[in-house]
């Protein structure tokens, strides 16, 4: 069996990832698109939709490590190191949602929410995630897994990728991913993301064609970017605008995986120390993340009611806050339970 070679610009990658996946949440339940419309536009453009990146490198990293791929050994891997962990940090979350401060969204989306019962209740959190904003993520990313079968047959019938990659492409533009408010639509997402994920795949599995035709036509990549990144800010929450935004992101995913293969070799060493600490900790901070972000928000309303208003500064703050909180507590973890934490927060 061929062992992979450790590439640093792949792991810079992921490290980036979760980065945008903290950054597009910290400006949410701001009001700032009064306070400060310009911001919030740009705001948008740069970070919405960060998911694209997640689940590009989770596609990407699939096939980078097909070789080593057994189904019964890949399942048990990801349920004890994804989803225990999920299990695991959801269970102070539900508590709270059933019994201090049900989650406006389920009950807008059920009206006969409060009628469930409590093992319903229960379980459709569990299934859907919606107890805590980001969560919705883990059972759509859990049926990639069930199906990995499916992607393993189709990358090693490499030719299949030029029929089916631009039917998933049009099929997410017609399926737009979910929203708040109707984040319990799992299979929305399943098929929304399912283009990235096979897009992550292809680009592995024809990484180094792909990046030498890169150098090559560098501007093929970087102006539809451009593009694209303008028109989320000029069309900004226009009826394309979740397709626009779904474009530029699939090229973002292409010009940082080229600038990151490009300057591999000159990125400043505590540059790579910091963005592959970001990287191994990636889960971890996404399931600590949003917790450190709602207590930061809790505190700032009681005693720095100012801090939460719309602008750049604050938002700078707060992110960088939380990211920096959310690196800290995972590592405390780490070094609390060095041989358990994987189990508890997936790192």
């Amino acid at each position: 069996m061929t062992k992979k070679a450790f590439l640093h610009y792949i792991h810079n990658f992921r490290g980036i990832a979760i980065i945008f996946i903290v950054a597009a949440h910290m400006f949410l339940f701001w009001d700032i698109q009064k306070e400060a419309p310009f911001v919030k536009i740009v705001l948008d453009a740069v970070w919405r939709n960060g998911t694209v990146l997640f689940v590009f490198i989770a596609g990407y990293l699939f096939q980078y490590l097909k070789s080593k791929y057994r189904y019964r050994t890949y399942l048990g891997k990801k349920i004890k190191f994804v989803i225990l962990p999920y299990l695991i940090v959801s269970i102070p979350v539900i508590l709270f949602r059933l019994f201090v401060s049900p989650p406006e969204d389920v009950y807008n989306a059920f009206p006969n929410y409060f009628e469930w019962s409590l093992i319903k209740k229960v379980l459709v959190f569990i299934v859907t995630g919606t107890h805590l904003l980001p969560f919705w993520f883990i059972p759509m990313i859990f049926i990639y897994y069930l199906i990995s079968p499916i992607f393993v047959f189709l990358d090693n019938r490499p030719s299949f990728y030029k029929y089916i990659l631009p039917c998933l492409i049009v099929l997410s533009f017609f399926i737009e991913r979910g929203n708040r408010g109707d984040l319990h639509n799992i299979h929305m997402n399943f098929f929304h993301f399912l283009s990235i994920y096979v897009f992550g795949m292809w680009f592995s599995h024809y990484n180094d064609k792909i990046l030498s035709w890169s150098v090559k036509f560098k501007w093929l990549v970087i102006i539809p970017f451009i593009v694209f990144f303008l028109s989320t800010i000029v069309f900004y929450e226009g009826i394309w605008y979740d397709q626009l935004q779904y474009l530029q992101k699939i090229f973002l995913c292409w010009g940082l995986f080229y600038l990151l293969y490009r300057k591999d070799d000159v990125v400043p060493v505590k540059i790579n120390k910091i963005l592959a600490l970001f990287a191994d900790y990636s889960f971890g901070i996404f399931f600590i993340h949003y917790l450190v972000f709602l207590v930061l928000r809790m505190v700032s309303e009681r005693v720095y009611p100012w801090f939460l208003k719309g602008s750049l500064v604050n938002w700078i703050m707060v992110f960088g806050l939380t990211l920096i909180i959310s690196l800290v507590v995972v590592r405390l973890i780490k070094l609390i339970f060095p041989k358990r934490s994987r189990y508890l927060i997936g790192c």
